[in-house]
């Protein structure tokens, strides 16, 4: 991993979108919007089913290949409680086998820990209920935000080791951050999604330490931590969403009794144009490690991220919105990023899958699991609104005889105005000078238009679509360059 990355460092001095640095396709690998919804159904008392888990606020992949995923969204269960004399709704943390089929204790509803204690993970709980987040401690251990309980669950059993409530301190039980593991110092972080609220440092076990930040400025939904290997200074990344400021950097010389400064803003940069300077801010909903001791890190941008100017109009919606950025963290550099922007509400199912070409449809990342397997990653993402869970192989070179690879920068954008009439402008990227192709489809999948049709110069490039002669209705457009194609959907309303 570490020659892979050194290798990938040196590309990223031409950073700006400029150059080739690597290739990169999707997988889908759980629609829980489609069929993969029979997988996380919502049982009632009678055995019936009455809809299913949605909307994936975390993932991790074990040891063992299996993977967890713990929903923020519907129900597991109802169950009775004879004692109270009331039905509760379960939220249960979902563990897949490799092949795809649930583990034997998924899903994880009653826990027991084992100093004797208990918890049940419903939704009328005012301190766990949805998950808010998930991680993987270096040994395999799962650890489990749910609202503002953190859990530690044994990977290969899925049985509970030990949970911690924060101290209220004069605040209500709110939601929290997933756990970050810094397996250096053998600690734990974890902060309310909020501002001026602390962060908290815990040990291995779960039990409390002390506070590392005080109060954060401002609101925060992930957070990630590392002890650098150049000079011991622990480090904690917290991601901004909501507000899109970056990621901040906060240190600490001595995590266990110095509390920890902030020091750094990484992921923003300022594009200069003639008119004005764009300011590039990202927002980001998720923060996982690519390599904690190169400092190479994935963070996904929510959906609403914005670009600002200091004079004229900003490019909103811009394109970085809705992409997974591997950042180098110790240069503040991108790497690659990937992911599409794909209309909150169409569900990603086959069909539309084929039709984006391999590009990785993303709305609202929430947690990343990352692989390194020879000369590539393996990446396991959630999207919260698609509901869907996709494997992302990224490599430097790409596969010999994978035709399946997408270059990285080849990126097709959502036309704008959608709805629109007549025209609208359809913007893509390509990363090396070629032929191509701009076509329009009906449903039917009959041609109804040529946009363009001829050579381009690498780069962005913008086309105005006159629509005039064609009735209301959803099309496809096509770009093709050589024989790969992506599409996406608009509509026209007259």
């Amino acid at each position: 991993m570490k020659k892979m990355l050194a290798v990938l460092l040196v590309l990223c001095a031409a950073f700006a979108f400029a150059g080739d640095p690597g290739y990169y396709f999707g997988e889908l690998m759980f629609n829980f919007l489609g069929a993969d919804s029979a997988l996380v159904p919502y049982t009632l008392l009678d055995g019936t089913v009455d809809g299913s888990q949605t909307m994936p606020h975390g993932v991790v992949v074990d040891p063992d290949g299996k993977i967890w995923i713990g929903f923020y969204g519907g129900y597991s269960n109802q169950f009775e409680r004879t004692a109270l004399g009331d039905t509760i709704t379960l939220r249960g943390l979902h563990c897949f086998m490799p092949d795809g089929t649930p583990a034997t204790f998924s899903p994880i509803e009653f826990l027991e820990f084992e100093d004797g204690s208990k918890d049940t993970i419903y939704a009328e709980s005012m301190y766990n209920g949805s998950c808010r987040g998930l991680s993987c401690m270096t040994t395999g251990e799962i650890l489990m935000t749910a609202w503002s309980t953190i859990y530690k669950i044994d990977y290969e059993t899925g049985e509970g080791i030990a949970m911690w409530n924060p101290p209220m301190d004069g605040y209500a039980a709110a939601s929290m951050t997933e756990a970050a593991h810094d397996p250096e110092l053998g600690l734990i972080y974890a902060g309310h999604v909020g501002s001026l609220k602390p962060i908290y440092v815990l040990d291995e076990d779960l039990a409390f330490v002390g506070v590392a930040v005080d109060t954060c400025p401002t609101l925060h939904r992930s957070i990630i931590a590392r002890t650098r290997p150049s000079d011991n200074m622990g480090q904690i990344f917290s991601g901004t969403i909501w507000n899109g400021q970056g990621i901040f950097v906060y240190e600490s010389d001595d995590p266990e009794f110095t509390m920890f400064e902030l020091v750094d803003t990484l992921a923003n940069y300022d594009v200069e144009t003639d008119s004005n300077t764009i300011s590039y801010k990202a927002w980001p909903s998720c923060l996982d490690w690519v390599d904690m001791d190169e400092g190479v890190l994935i963070y996904g941008n929510y959906f609403s991220a914005k670009v600002y100017t200091d004079v004229g109009t900003a490019p909103n919606p811009p394109e970085h919105r809705s992409k997974w950025v591997m950042l180098d963290v110790d240069t503040n550099e991108e790497i690659a990023s990937f992911g599409e922007y794909y209309l909150s509400g169409d569900i990603v199912d086959e069909t539309a899958w084929d039709s984006l070409g391999n590009l990785v449809p993303s709305v609202s990342p929430r947690g990343a699991s990352v692989k390194a397997v020879g000369d590539h990653y393996e990446f396991v993402v959630a999207d919260f609104d698609n509901s869907t869970i996709i494997k992302v192989v990224w490599s430097e070179t790409g596969l010999e005889g994978n035709d399946k690879y997408v270059p990285y920068g080849f990126t097709l954008e959502q036309n704008y105005p959608n709805p629109f009439n007549p025209s609208t402008t359809i913007s893509f990227n390509i990363p090396e000078s070629n032929d191509i192709m701009v076509d329009v489809f009906d449903l039917a999948g009959k041609k109804v238009a040529t946009v363009y049709n001829g050579f381009m110069e690498a780069g962005t490039h913008s086309m105005t679509f006159d629509a005039s002669d064609l009735a209301s209705g959803t099309y496809v457009y096509n770009l093709t360059v050589n024989d790969f194609t992506v599409s996406r959907k608009m509509t026209l309303v007259k």
